[in-house]
């Protein structure tokens, strides 16, 4: 199932992530990912992943955009450091991933676009966060997904969150602050 998000999440440098779950039936797990830097590239590398997304598998986009000139300082700092590794070949074997590794830096989230998700996996879950963000009134856009709902907010001070209360904890334990969205599962 494809899910229709605003288009503003298609703006900006992307990372694109195909990947399945062993929790979700798979018998092998594989991860493809993509990069787009507009939202006419981010289109062609979602309908790629889309042919060949399989049963069991799932579509990622990084939730915020990402900043290039703090992930490429971000990755030139790990090449300098595999300067001291004995195989200097290393690095070079696996830059897909380096790169890849490097635009999904916390570091490297656009300050502009940066976004905090709230994974909800029980109704209970769900309800408790929806009445905290109503309450500190907290924009959000919320989307349905396979086993709940998903929560993307502007960053906002986390000392809010009540964590001496049971509230607090599941508010807390649906956290992420570098999250990647579900687009299709």
């Amino acid at each position: 199932m494809m899910i229709n998000h605003p288009e503003h999440y298609k703006e900006g440098t992307r990372v694109l992530l195909l990947s399945g779950r062993y929790k979700d039936g798979l018998k092998t797990q594989r991860k493809i990912n993509k990069i787009s830097h507009n939202k006419e590239e981010f289109s062609q590398k979602l309908d790629e992943l889309m042919l060949l997304k399989q049963e069991g598998e799932r579509i990622y986009v990084s939730a915020g955009s990402r900043d290039l000139l703090k992930a490429i300082r971000f990755f030139k700092q790990k090449q300098l450091d595999n300067d001291y590794n004995p195989d200097l070949t290393e690095f070079f074997k696996k830059i897909q991933t380096r790169w890849v590794s490097s635009l999904m830096s916390p570091h490297a989230q656009d300050k502009e676009t940066k976004v905090w998700l709230f994974d909800c996996d029980t109704e209970e879950q769900s309800n408790i966060v929806n009445d905290f963000f109503i309450e500190k009134e907290i924009k959000y856009y919320r989307y349905f997904t396979k086993n709940g709902n998903h929560y993307l907010v502007k960053p906002f001070n986390k000392k809010l969150i009540p964590l001496n209360t049971e509230e607090g904890h599941l508010i807390k334990s649906a956290f992420h602050e570098n999250p990647m969205m579900l687009w299709s599962y």
